[in-house]
Parts: C-alpha cells; sequence; structure tokens
C-alpha cells in the first residue's frame, strides 16, 4: 500500500500491479470495522492512521509505502483531533446498518467485513474496504457464533424453500 502525496511520487513508485488508486479521507484516526453474518450486524472502533497533514512532512517528498498486511501506521495522540467528540457520536450506525444490507443483497454475501471512515469537516460516511472473509476478531464468539448458525440456518431453509417451490 502507498500513499501518494503529488503526481510525480507515481513515477518512482513500486507496488505490485495491477493496483487499485482510493482517495485518501482524513478521518480523524478512527475507523470502524463493521462485520456482518447473516442478518446481523456489529462494529468495532479501532485507532487508524493520521490525517494527510501529519504523514505528509514524514514522507520527504516521497510516496510512503507500507504492508497493509501487518499493522498500519496509527496516529499519536498529537496526531489525534482534539475535539472531544466521541466514536460513536462521529458515526451514523443506522445509516451503515442499511449499507450493509444494501452490500448483502447486492453482494449476494451472507458474511462479509467492511470498513468505514468518517471524513472530517463533512461527516461524510466513506467505505474504504470490503472483505469477503474478514477475521471477527472483535466481535466476541458469544455473540459471533450464535449470528452464525443462524445464518447457516436461514441460508439453508431459504435453499429447501426454493427447492419445495421449484418441485
Amino acid at each position: 500500500m502507498a500513499l501518494v502525496f503529488q503526481i510525480e511520487e507515481f513515477s518512482n513508485l513500486s507496488v505490485p500491479l495491477p493496483a487499485v488508486l482510493q482517495e485518501y479521507v482524513d478521518h480523524g484516526s478512527k475507523i470502524f470495522k463493521f462485520y456482518v453474518i447473516g442478518d446481523k450486524v456489529f462494529y468495532a472502533v479501532r485507532d487508524s492512521m493520521p490525517n494527510a497533514r501529519f504523514l505528509k512532512p514524514s514522507s520527504g517528498g516521497e510516496a510512503l509505502t507500507f504492508n497493509s498486511l501487518k499493522t498500519l501506521p496509527v496516529a499519536t495522540n498529537e496526531q489525534r483531533p482534539q475535539t472531544g467528540a466521541e466514536d460513536g457520536k462521529l458515526l451514523d450506525a443506522d445509516l451503515v446498518e442499511e449499507a450493509a444490507k444494501f452490500l448483502k443483497g447486492l453482494l449476494g454475501l451472507t458474511v462479509f467485513g467492511f470498513d468505514v471512515v468518517v471524513q472530517e469537516g463533512t461527516g461524510d460516511h466513506v467505505i474504504v474496504d470490503l472483505n469477503y472473509l474478514p477475521s471477527f476478531k472483535e466481535v466476541p464468539d458469544s455473540e459471533a457464533v450464535p449470528a452464525f448458525w443462524d445464518a447457516v440456518r436461514q441460508a439453508y431453509e431459504s435453499t429447501r424453500g426454493n427447492a419445495n417451490a421449484q418441485g
């Protein structure tokens, strides 16, 4: 993964191709990890990368590269906004749950995850990643396991009902 601050930085960039280009959204160093299992939607709040104004000076005029499969750079206390807003108040959970239902239907997935950031200044909710097999590490087993089995049962009953209707 790389953060590119100026168009000229693409010329020396060495990342595997093909690559996906995505705008970096200043998000107050918080990311919301959503997990969908059947009809259940869970989320957790995690510290995230600092806003671009903090990253750019450390780049030395070069693109910042890092392995996204390992730990991403996380904002220091000095780089986090001092707005006093609580994490949960930044997020419109109902809006994101509606997005989860939409994605579930659109993609035909029963189990998946996605990450949302809330853009500073606008409050826009931006989906920045989607994973069809997330870790669910932030969802307690006592909630994830029953949700998983409910989703399996619903999928089975739906398939069985469709087979009976056709036969």
